[in-house]
Protein backbone atom coordinates (compact mmCIF):
# COMPACT_ATOMS: atom_id res chain seq x y z
CA UNK A 1 0.00 0.00 0.00
CA UNK A 2 1.47 3.31 -1.06
CA UNK A 3 2.13 5.95 1.62
CA UNK A 4 1.83 9.64 1.02
CA UNK A 5 3.30 12.68 2.78
CA UNK A 6 0.88 14.49 5.06
CA UNK A 7 0.84 18.30 4.67
CA UNK A 8 0.19 20.80 7.44
CA UNK A 9 -3.37 21.89 7.75
CA UNK A 10 -4.29 25.56 7.75
CA UNK A 11 -5.14 25.42 11.44
CA UNK A 12 -1.74 23.91 12.29
CA UNK A 13 0.04 26.64 10.32
CA UNK A 14 -1.95 29.33 12.10
CA UNK A 15 -1.07 27.81 15.48
CA UNK A 16 2.65 27.84 14.62
CA UNK A 17 2.45 31.47 13.43
CA UNK A 18 0.61 32.45 16.63
CA UNK A 19 3.28 30.77 18.78
CA UNK A 20 6.05 32.60 16.89
CA UNK A 21 4.23 35.93 17.31
CA UNK A 22 3.84 35.34 21.06
CA UNK A 23 7.53 34.47 21.44
CA UNK A 24 8.51 37.56 19.44
CA UNK A 25 6.32 39.77 21.62
CA UNK A 26 8.05 38.35 24.70
CA UNK A 27 11.63 38.39 23.42
CA UNK A 28 11.85 41.64 21.42
CA UNK A 29 11.47 43.92 24.48
CA UNK A 30 14.10 41.80 26.25
CA UNK A 31 16.48 42.27 23.32
CA UNK A 32 15.77 46.02 23.30
CA UNK A 33 16.48 46.26 27.03
CA UNK A 34 19.72 44.31 26.60
CA UNK A 35 20.79 46.65 23.80
CA UNK A 36 20.00 49.72 25.91
CA UNK A 37 21.90 48.25 28.86
CA UNK A 38 24.94 47.64 26.64
CA UNK A 39 24.85 51.26 25.42
CA UNK A 40 24.53 52.51 28.97
CA UNK A 41 27.53 50.41 30.06
CA UNK A 42 29.61 51.62 27.09
CA UNK A 43 28.68 55.23 27.84
CA UNK A 44 29.72 54.77 31.49
CA UNK A 45 33.07 53.39 30.33
CA UNK A 46 33.57 56.43 28.06
CA UNK A 47 32.92 58.81 30.92
CA UNK A 48 35.31 56.99 33.25
CA UNK A 49 38.07 57.12 30.64
CA UNK A 50 37.52 60.84 30.02
CA UNK A 51 37.53 61.60 33.75
CA UNK A 52 40.72 59.57 34.27
CA UNK A 53 42.31 61.43 31.34
CA UNK A 54 41.48 64.71 33.10
CA UNK A 55 43.05 63.49 36.34
CA UNK A 56 46.15 62.29 34.49
CA UNK A 57 46.43 65.65 32.76
CA UNK A 58 46.16 67.39 36.14
CA UNK A 59 48.91 65.18 37.53
CA UNK A 60 51.20 66.41 34.74
CA UNK A 61 50.23 70.09 35.06
CA UNK A 62 50.63 71.06 38.71
CA UNK A 63 47.25 69.67 39.78
CA UNK A 64 45.36 71.88 37.31
CA UNK A 65 42.53 70.54 35.20
CA UNK A 66 42.27 71.44 31.56
CA UNK A 67 39.06 73.17 30.62
CA UNK A 68 37.65 75.72 28.25
CA UNK A 69 38.89 79.28 28.05
CA UNK A 70 36.18 81.87 27.62
CA UNK A 71 35.04 83.00 24.19
CA UNK A 72 33.44 86.42 23.67
CA UNK A 73 30.04 86.10 22.04
CA UNK A 74 29.82 89.15 19.77
CA UNK A 75 31.44 92.60 20.11
CA UNK A 76 29.66 93.44 23.37
CA UNK A 77 28.21 90.04 24.11
CA UNK A 78 28.47 87.62 26.95
CA UNK A 79 31.25 85.13 27.44
CA UNK A 80 30.87 81.39 27.12
CA UNK A 81 33.03 78.30 26.83
CA UNK A 82 31.92 76.91 23.47
CA UNK A 83 34.98 76.44 21.24
CA UNK A 84 34.29 75.47 17.60
CA UNK A 85 30.90 77.10 17.13
CA UNK A 86 30.11 77.70 13.45
CA UNK A 87 33.33 76.04 12.23
CA UNK A 88 33.04 73.28 9.65
CA UNK A 89 35.47 71.02 11.53
CA UNK A 90 34.11 71.95 14.94
CA UNK A 91 36.50 71.97 17.87
CA UNK A 92 39.20 70.27 15.79
CA UNK A 93 39.55 73.27 13.49
CA UNK A 94 43.30 73.99 13.11
CA UNK A 95 42.72 77.71 13.74
CA UNK A 96 41.86 77.01 17.38
CA UNK A 97 44.29 76.80 20.27
CA UNK A 98 44.09 73.26 21.60
CA UNK A 99 45.14 74.34 25.10
CA UNK A 100 41.91 76.37 25.33
CA UNK A 101 39.58 73.37 25.15
CA UNK A 102 39.31 70.17 27.11
CA UNK A 103 38.46 67.96 24.10
CA UNK A 104 41.85 68.45 22.49
CA UNK A 105 43.91 68.86 25.65
CA UNK A 106 43.06 65.36 26.91
CA UNK A 107 43.63 63.64 23.54
CA UNK A 108 47.28 62.72 24.28
CA UNK A 109 45.95 60.76 27.27
CA UNK A 110 43.18 58.91 25.42
CA UNK A 111 44.45 58.62 21.82
CA UNK A 112 40.83 57.94 20.96
CA UNK A 113 38.14 60.32 19.78
CA UNK A 114 35.47 57.66 19.58
CA UNK A 115 35.08 57.70 23.37
CA UNK A 116 33.90 61.32 23.10
CA UNK A 117 30.71 60.13 21.38
CA UNK A 118 27.99 58.44 23.39
CA UNK A 119 26.47 55.24 21.95
CA UNK A 120 23.13 56.90 22.70
CA UNK A 121 23.85 59.80 20.32
CA UNK A 122 20.71 60.59 18.34
CA UNK A 123 22.39 61.68 15.10
CA UNK A 124 23.27 64.91 13.26
CA UNK A 125 21.12 68.02 13.48
CA UNK A 126 21.25 70.85 10.94
CA UNK A 127 20.73 74.56 11.47
CA UNK A 128 22.65 75.02 14.72
CA UNK A 129 26.23 76.35 14.85
CA UNK A 130 26.99 74.41 18.04
CA UNK A 131 25.49 71.02 17.14
CA UNK A 132 27.11 68.30 15.03
CA UNK A 133 25.54 68.49 11.57
CA UNK A 134 27.16 65.45 9.96
CA UNK A 135 29.78 67.34 7.94
CA UNK A 136 32.61 65.03 6.91
CA UNK A 137 35.56 65.10 9.37
CA UNK A 138 33.61 67.30 11.77
CA UNK A 139 34.55 66.43 15.33
CA UNK A 140 31.80 65.89 17.85
CA UNK A 141 31.14 64.96 21.46
CA UNK A 142 28.12 64.24 23.62
CA UNK A 143 30.04 64.96 26.82
CA UNK A 144 29.98 68.28 28.62
CA UNK A 145 32.72 69.47 30.93
CA UNK A 146 31.83 71.25 34.17
CA UNK A 147 33.30 74.68 33.46
CA UNK A 148 33.69 75.28 37.17
CA UNK A 149 36.78 73.07 36.99
CA UNK A 150 38.33 74.98 34.06
CA UNK A 151 42.01 75.51 34.90
CA UNK A 152 41.17 74.94 38.57
CA UNK A 153 43.13 72.80 40.97
CA UNK A 154 41.52 69.56 42.04
CA UNK A 155 42.33 70.49 45.63
CA UNK A 156 40.22 73.67 45.31
CA UNK A 157 37.04 71.59 45.28
CA UNK A 158 36.10 70.55 48.81
CA UNK A 159 34.25 67.42 47.67
CA UNK A 160 35.71 65.84 44.51
CA UNK A 161 33.65 62.68 45.07
CA UNK A 162 30.43 64.70 45.21
CA UNK A 163 30.83 67.24 42.39
CA UNK A 164 30.22 66.30 38.76
CA UNK A 165 33.10 66.70 36.32
CA UNK A 166 31.34 65.44 33.16
CA UNK A 167 27.78 64.84 32.08
CA UNK A 168 26.25 63.84 28.77
CA UNK A 169 23.82 65.27 26.25
CA UNK A 170 21.52 63.32 23.94
CA UNK A 171 22.71 65.32 20.91
CA UNK A 172 26.37 65.53 19.89
CA UNK A 173 28.00 68.98 19.78
CA UNK A 174 30.64 70.14 17.35
CA UNK A 175 31.85 72.52 20.05
CA UNK A 176 34.11 71.76 22.98
CA UNK A 177 31.38 72.40 25.47
CA UNK A 178 31.75 73.63 29.05
CA UNK A 179 28.60 74.06 31.12
CA UNK A 180 28.19 75.69 33.58
CA UNK A 181 30.31 78.52 32.21
CA UNK A 182 31.33 81.96 33.41
CA UNK A 183 28.79 84.60 32.42
CA UNK A 184 29.38 88.35 32.31
CA UNK A 185 26.49 90.67 31.55
CA UNK A 186 26.79 92.71 28.34
CA UNK A 187 28.98 95.75 28.86
CA UNK A 188 30.04 94.68 32.35
CA UNK A 189 33.33 93.64 33.81
CA UNK A 190 33.52 90.78 36.25
CA UNK A 191 35.09 93.01 38.90
CA UNK A 192 32.95 96.13 38.54
CA UNK A 193 29.82 94.70 36.96
CA UNK A 194 27.61 91.68 37.13
CA UNK A 195 28.99 88.16 36.70
CA UNK A 196 28.17 84.65 37.85
CA UNK A 197 28.30 81.01 36.85
CA UNK A 198 25.55 80.16 34.40
CA UNK A 199 24.00 76.76 33.74
CA UNK A 200 22.30 76.09 30.39
CA UNK A 201 19.87 73.26 29.65
CA UNK A 202 20.54 71.11 32.72
CA UNK A 203 17.10 71.72 34.23
CA UNK A 204 15.16 70.95 31.03
CA UNK A 205 15.93 67.24 30.92
CA UNK A 206 18.23 67.20 27.88
CA UNK A 207 20.70 65.12 29.87
CA UNK A 208 18.22 62.21 30.08
CA UNK A 209 20.41 60.02 27.92
CA UNK A 210 19.02 56.74 29.22
CA UNK A 211 15.36 56.65 30.22
CA UNK A 212 14.93 59.23 33.00
CA UNK A 213 18.61 59.71 33.80
CA UNK A 214 22.19 59.59 32.60
CA UNK A 215 25.72 58.64 33.54
CA UNK A 216 27.84 61.22 35.38
CA UNK A 217 31.59 61.32 36.01
CA UNK A 218 32.88 62.93 39.18
CA UNK A 219 36.04 64.86 39.95
CA UNK A 220 37.64 61.94 41.79
CA UNK A 221 37.38 59.75 38.67
CA UNK A 222 34.39 57.56 39.51
CA UNK A 223 31.25 57.50 37.38
CA UNK A 224 27.71 56.33 37.97
CA UNK A 225 24.17 56.41 36.63
CA UNK A 226 21.74 58.82 38.26
CA UNK A 227 18.12 59.80 37.73
CA UNK A 228 17.57 63.35 36.49
CA UNK A 229 15.44 64.11 39.52
CA UNK A 230 18.40 63.32 41.80
CA UNK A 231 20.56 66.14 40.40
CA UNK A 232 21.38 68.87 42.90
CA UNK A 233 23.02 72.29 42.82
CA UNK A 234 25.63 70.91 45.20
CA UNK A 235 26.57 68.20 42.67
CA UNK A 236 27.09 70.76 39.90
CA UNK A 237 29.47 72.84 42.02
CA UNK A 238 27.65 75.00 44.56
CA UNK A 239 29.06 73.27 47.63
CA UNK A 240 27.46 75.92 49.86
CA UNK A 241 23.99 74.85 48.74
CA UNK A 242 21.78 72.40 50.56
CA UNK A 243 22.95 68.99 49.25
CA UNK A 244 19.31 68.01 48.79
CA UNK A 245 18.27 71.05 46.75
CA UNK A 246 17.38 69.68 43.35
CA UNK A 247 18.32 71.24 40.01
CA UNK A 248 14.70 71.66 39.00
CA UNK A 249 14.11 73.84 42.04
CA UNK A 250 15.88 76.63 40.62
CA UNK A 251 18.04 79.23 39.29
CA UNK A 252 20.33 79.19 36.31
CA UNK A 253 22.80 81.73 37.73
CA UNK A 254 24.61 80.50 40.78
CA UNK A 255 27.94 80.47 42.64
CA UNK A 256 30.81 78.04 42.78
CA UNK A 257 32.40 79.13 46.06
CA UNK A 258 35.71 77.36 45.47
CA UNK A 259 36.16 78.92 41.99
CA UNK A 260 34.76 82.42 42.16
CA UNK A 261 35.73 83.79 38.73
CA UNK A 262 37.29 83.00 35.37
CA UNK A 263 39.94 85.12 33.60
CA UNK A 264 38.48 86.94 30.61
CA UNK A 265 40.20 86.78 27.21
Amino acid sequence: MKSRNRAFTLIELLVVIAIIAILAAILFPVFAQAKAAAKKSSDLSNMKQIAIAQLTYAADYDDLFTGNSLVKNGPTGNYNGFWGSGLALGWDDPSLDYTSMWTRAIYPYTKNRDILVSPANNGPVSGNDDIWDGTKNQTKTNYIFNGGFSFASQTQCPDVAGVILYRSHRTAHRVSYANPHWYVLDGSTQDGGWAAWKIDDLTDGTDKTFNDGANYAYADGHAKYMKHTALTWYAIGDTNADPKRRMDDGYWLFTIPWHDKMPLP
